[in-house]
């Protein structure tokens, strides 16, 4: 969203439903964002009450700043482990490579919707040999890739025993 230069847009012609259609098109360009996340990130975008300009709702530098210093506490690239996930089956049929830290190389819960073909279920032995030994899988009813958006609830009530379990 930061890439995005907000005040070239013609904030005295344009319509925030243009200036939407505008930014989506820049947003496209970048090749960064599927159409989902970029419909959830035009959704923040208005028009200022003081000088009529298009802003961002949501304050970029707070964030950036927030993940640079609090969320992206990940040791150095050294410790880091890569291998190839690939899937054998016939809905599996191409090789992922994945890096982690080594401190992620334990227990692993992948959640996987319904309606996404991210996590298939016939995968579960290509994962599990992949690296990932003790992967359990979880699957959330009548959601699609963004199972936390699709079905809140069902979201949390697998992910928050597994938080309460793992933090003692």
């Amino acid at each position: 969203m930061k890439q995005i230069d907000l005040s070239t847009l013609d904030f005295e012609n344009q319509t925030l439903s243009q200036a939407r259609r505008e930014v989506d098109e820049r947003l496209q360009a970048t090749q960064y964002f599927g159409s989902v996340t970029r419909q959830w990130m035009l959704l923040n975008l208005e028009r200022s009450k003081q000088d009529k300009r298009f802003r961002w709702k949501i304050n970029l530098d707070a964030l950036s700043d927030a993940l640079e210093k609090h969320l992206l506490l990940v040791p150095e690239r050294e410790r880091w482990r890569t291998f190839e996930v690939t899937m054998h089956t016939e809905a599996c049929y191409h090789t992922i490579p994945i890096t982690i830290p080594e401190f992620l190389q334990g227990d692993f819960m992948f959640i996987g919707a319904d309606l996404s073909g991210y996590i298939p279920r016939d995968c579960h032995s290509a994962v599990r040999a992949a690296g990932f030994p003790r992967a359990r899988f979880a699957y959330v009813r009548d959601a699609g890739h963004y199972v936390h958006i699709d079905q809140r609830q069902q979201f949390l009530d697998i992910i928050l025993p597994e938080l309460t379990i793992n933090s003692v």
